[in-house]
């Protein structure tokens, strides 16, 4: 009996064939940095056609899959995709992969209350 804990994947199924992303590298790590940075800078709105196409490439090359395709992409329910593959479902996957970044965010996290709590002292 393995006590490794088991990462999550992030995968779909469309037209009876899975697709599951595999471990990421260090590229894709990257990709999603960039699309994190451009999403926060306002550049990828998921409110234009324009956003969700940028959602749909990053899915497909996260999965890495060829036969992938944003038009494939289009023919799911909403729901469906959504509840795999949204931004905070990506950077929840592939920071699992990343203990490092895991720990810097508890310590932005343990700052930030340390913080507020030295703030209600005052």
């Amino acid at each position: 009996m393995s006590t490794e804990p088991k990462n999550k994947t992030l995968s779909l199924t469309i037209e009876g064939r899975d697709y599951i992303a595999p471990a990421p590298r260090m590229k894709i790590l990257k990709q999603v940095l960039r699309f994190n940075v451009k999403h926060k800078n306002g550049e990828i709105d998921f409110d234009t056609p324009e956003g969700i196409d940028a959602l749909f490439q990053l899915v497909i090359d996260l999965v890495g899959n060829p036969d992938l395709t944003i038009e494939l992409l289009e023919e799911m329910e909403i729901g469906a995709f959504l509840e795999v593959f949204t931004l905070q479902s990506i950077n929840d996957w592939i920071g699992q992969y990343f203990p490092q970044k895991k720990m810097m965010e508890s310590q932005q996290v343990a700052k930030m209350k340390e913080t507020q709590k030295n703030k209600s002292k005052q």
